[in-house]
């Protein structure tokens, strides 16, 4: 049987969510048909912005649905930008669908700024006040967990000092959703990017969380749906399984301490297997699921396709780049050579995940120490 380590790419769906799915497998109607169907379909619609909202205890308008956090976080870039026209801030942990896009912004010549780090990968609130002090920005970007080493920043602060500054404030916390305490009302952010996949719910929908402060332009033009944000019909089984997320959310939780054991045991192995491994973020404030693992002198492809060979799912990085294997951008940011870069591996875990898991990846990877030495 195969062991899955992967679970920051995307997580087994949860039981109940596969109950809520197929419940809505025979609902056939277009959301916006006002015939009895279509109405039912709406009220699939309705019902998981209601969840959301109840949840996170806001307005149901402020519930934007997308496609997945990809698209959101193009949607909020873009959006942005195109509105208020100032310069974007962000830092060099961001998962690809900011960087890139900020990237590409960059490149058509609007003004892009990056945040320094800390010796513990946080990020440097006295370089970001400086910087609001200095320059005029239309919005801070900022993941709240990284996706790679599961690292967390301190995103409350960040967005205190945006209101400070008059700055919006934007944060990616599809990772950190499921892991650590997610308040959008406490963390007082304007704008928030969530991936229901990630949590064990369907793919093929994302959420933005908004206080109705930041004026969001349409990414996708259409048929107006989402009150204008972003167009195109509903996913509507997606999401009905979001009528479960409360319940998911709370057997996450419940499995937190043993998921942190699991990993505590990972890394103790690994590092009585091999004398020179570096685990990234090992002394930061990480989520409890996730390990960065380099290796020197053994590239991550290897030890992705080794793994594999031995019924074990892991990955290099993130999982938005096409199956493409190469050199940590993230690991480089935070200092370490390019060599050093593309010899890391994530393994993720998740509610799923047994010693007996832990034990097979352990054996791979001490058959890829003994062959190097």
């Amino acid at each position: 049987m195969t062991s899955y380590l992967d679970y920051n790419s995307t997580s087994p769906m949860h039981n109940l969510a596969k109950q809520e799915m197929l419940k809505a497998m025979d609902i056939v109607g277009n959301p916006s048909s006002s015939h009895k169907i279509g109405l039912k379909a709406r009220m699939v619609v309705d019902n998981a912005r209601y969840s959301l909202a109840r949840l996170f205890d806001i307005r149901q308008e402020q519930v934007v649905f997308t496609s997945g956090g990809s698209e959101s976080n193009n949607l909020i870039l873009k959006g942005i930008v195109a509105k208020y026209k100032g310069k974007i801030l962000t830092s060099p942990l961001e998962h690809p669908s900011v960087s890139e896009v900020v990237n590409g912004l960059s490149e058509m010549g609007f003004g892009v700024d990056t945040l320094k780090l800390k010796d513990d990968f946080s990020i440097d609130l006295n370089d970001l006040e400086e910087k609001l002090k200095t320059e005029e920005y239309s919005l801070v970007s900022l993941s709240f967990v990284n996706s790679e080493t599961g690292i967390i920043q301190d995103v409350k602060a960040v967005a205190d000092l945006c209101r400070k500054y008059k700055c919006l404030v934007h944060t990616d916390a599809t990772q950190a959703w499921g892991k650590i305490n997610v308040d959008f009302n406490d963390l007082k952010v304007n704008l928030m990017t969530l991936s229901p996949h990630k949590v064990g719910l369907a793919k093929g929908i994302g959420i933005i969380l908004t206080d109705g402060k930041a004026d969001l332009p349409a990414l996708i033009h259409g048929g107006g749906q989402e009150r204008g944000r972003r167009a195109g019909t509903e996913n509507v089984q997606a999401l009905s399984t979001l009528n479960v997320i409360k319940e998911v959310l709370q057997d996450l939780e419940s499995q937190h301490q043993e998921i942190e054991q699991l990993r505590s045991f990972l890394e103790t192995q690994v590092k009585e297997l091999s004398s020179d491994v570096i685990i990234i973020g090992e002394n930061s404030n990480r989520v409890v699921n996730t390990s960065y693992i380099i290796t020197p002198q053994i590239d991550s492809q290897t030890q992705v396709i080794n793994a594999d060979m031995n019924d074990v799912c892991i990955s290099a990085g993130s999982a938005c780049s096409s199956g493409k294997v190469k050199s940590s951008e993230v690991i480089k940011a935070l200092g370490f050579s390019d060599d050093l870069a593309s010899c890391g591996i994530r393994v993720s875990l998740g509610s799923e995940t047994t010693k007996n898991d832990i034990q097979k990846f352990l054996n791979a990877y001490k058959q890829l120490i003994q062959r190097k030495h």
